[in-house]
């Protein structure tokens, strides 16, 4: 049985207007800094090349 001695209680449902949600998600990453890091690396094998097998000393040079 119900308690009747309780009052009666109307519920209202408020809705809330729509919040808008963005997703932010990583930033687009371009692929600049691994083409600048090979060249660099090309640049130091081709210096290195021409380092050790540059011109060596002779007998008559020392």
């Amino acid at each position: 049985m119900a308690n009747t001695n309780e009052p009666y209680v109307e519920k209202t449902v408020i809705e809330q207007p729509a919040t808008v949600r963005h997703e932010v998600g990583p930033a687009p990453r371009s692929n600049g800094g691994w083409w600048i890091a090979a060249l660099v690396a090309i640049v130091a094998v081709a210096a290195m090349f021409f380092m050790m097998n540059g011109r060596t000393a002779t007998e008559s040079d020392v």
